[in-house]
């Protein structure tokens, strides 16, 4: 049953997710058609950056603390309690919040000449100025993150999730009905609203489970037991962000244009982390944590396993598609208007270093799961700056003879040598898991992928017609036969994925019945 819940949810979130990146690949394409890549451009993708990476590093921390503190005590002293400990983190953080933005936006000019030391004064004040705008978010942000705490501990997923729908949507009518008349102002005007709204949609549903009081509560010792919790949360989530604005920072530092490119491609890559590996890796925590307070060690194994094996077989087509079609992609999702066909070069190139990384990513970000549910949380911050030193010393090295799919290049090879560190360590948590025993299903789909990836190259190669059909028909032809290859090996982990999904019907039936 907790297998079925956890595909169930995991489903649902990605179904989700799925959409929302495809809403965020339609806001893309909006926004190179009628955007372009320009200076002005440049600053708004970076200065938004900034925020979000601050925000992830923050309060994605917090969040992870406050759910396994507000677990423990909802289930040992009551709901009440658990609401006393939420009121108080938004009375602790919240201000602190607002002391944060009042430094950044004091700050903003000095962060805009680090950031981008060629620009010209005009050309840094309308960037410090994203900048100071954008930093309120930060408040809401903190709110929403606060109370979907609530949320998660029901397994409710989903309404934590739209954050990126809102985002999408009100930055696609910022380009369509208001870009030509304010520039780019509209689109950091949208940023705010999206945010803000949010903030107001998880407190409207989670309301229900918990009561926003204004009343002096005597909590203090769990805020200090959460911050205790997420500083190393912090501090590996910051050097991660920190590696994300190094990265714009040196795209910023190729020409004019440059950081736009690099967004561009990075969409295509948060399809799959943000789509699949996210979504799961959500739910999967949340299972992880439960099953080692439980003491189901060998539970979390075998779903350790079966995740890794699914995720391998799923993400390697995509990575194929990514690196053998990347240029027919791009043109597909971004070559009108203001975006040129070396633009569309340029993006391609960010796409395929990306593309190189993606089985990496999707390792990581489980095996961090499993660390994080044994509250083990030094050797992920350690490889994490290691790979990020690693990163940021490739990105400038391979950026002045690749550009900017050096910077891509850099973030596939730095993940690979992290997956190394976590697998190396991982049996000092699970004593029984051996890596090994993904040998031998991970073989069937790397042969799968060579035999159908041939195939798929010698289309590209040597097919040449309308480029939407090309592309559709291509891919069809490589999940058709890579998956029959699968099938045809008799692959575990997909054969287990389909029988859940031809079994959970007739279940639900005969329990209604």
């Amino acid at each position: 049953m907790k297998k079925t819940s956890i595909i169930i949810s995991s489903i649902s979130v990605t179904l989700l997710m799925l959409f929302i990146k495809f809403l965020g690949v339609i806001k893309q394409s909006v926004m190179a058609s009628v955007c372009g890549a320009s200076m002005e451009s440049d600053s708004f993708f970076v200065a938004s950056g900034i925020i979000s990476s601050l925000s992830v590093a923050l309060f994605s921390a917090i969040s992870i603390s406050l759910l396994t503190t507000y677990s423990q005590v909802k289930n040992n002293e009551g709901q009440e309690k658990a609401n006393k400990i939420i009121n108080c983190s938004i009375k602790v953080f919240l201000p602190a919040t607002a002391i944060l933005v009042v430094i950044i936006n004091a700050l903003a000019y000095p962060i805009a000449q680090l950031l981008a030391p060629s620009y010209t004064t005009e050309a840094l004040l309308v960037f410090a100025t994203y900048i100071r705008i954008l930093s309120i978010t930060l408040i809401p942000s903190c709110f929403y993150l606060i109370l979907n705490v609530t949320l998660e501990n029901k397994k409710v997923f989903l309404p934590g999730k739209l954050n990126g729908l809102f985002l999408n949507l009100f930055l696609i009518i910022a380009t369509l009905c208001f870009y030509k008349q304010l520039g780019v102002i509209s689109l950091v005007i949208a940023f705010v609203l999206a945010i803000v709204t949010q903030a107001v949609f998880v407190f409207f549903i989670s309301r229900k489970d918990f009561g926003l009081s204004f009343k002096k509560t005597e909590c203090m010792s769990y805020v200090k037991r959460i911050l205790l919790l997420s500083l190393p949360l912090i501090i590996g989530n910051a050097v991660y962000e920190i590696n994300d604005i190094v990265d714009k920072k040196i795209a910023l530092s190729i020409g004019d244009g440059a950081a736009s490119i690099l967004t561009y491609g990075a969409s295509v890559n948060e399809i799959v982390t943000g789509v699949i590996v996210s979504s799961i890796s959500v739910v999967i925590f949340a299972n992880f944590a439960s099953l080692v307070a439980s003491k189901e060690i060998d539970k979390l194994i075998a779903i350790l396993k079966n995740t890794l094996l699914c995720l391998f077989i799923f993400i390697l087509p995509i990575m194929i598609i990514c690196c053998f079609s990347g240029t027919s992609l791009v043109k597909i999702l971004y070559e009108r208007g203001e975006f040129s066909p070396s633009d569309v070069t340029l993006t391609s190139q960010v796409v395929l270093g990306y593309a190189v990384g993606f089985i990496f990513q999707a390792i990581r970000s489980i095996l961090i799961k499993v660390y994080y549910a044994f509250n083990k949380v030094i050797l992920p911050t350690v490889t994490g700056f290691i790979a990020v030193s690693l990163n940021i010393t490739l990105s400038i090295i391979l950026s002045k003879s690749l550009g900017v799919l050096g910077i891509a290049l850099a973030t596939s090879i730095s993940m690979a040598l992290t997956n190394i560190i976590l697998f190396a360590f991982v049996k000092k948590l699970l004593p029984d898991f051996k890596i090994t025993s993904l040998l031998p299903e991970s073989l069937k789909s790397i042969l799968a992928i060579i035999i159908s990836g041939t195939v798929f190259y010698l289309l590209n190669e040597f097919t040449s017609y309308n480029v939407y059909a090309e592309f559709i028909v291509n891919c069809l032809v490589l999940a058709i036969l890579y998956f029959a290859c699968l099938l045809l090996f008799k692959s575990k982990p997909l054969l287990l994925f389909i029988n859940k999904i031809k079994n959970r019907r007739p279940k639900n039936d005969s329990q209604s019945s």
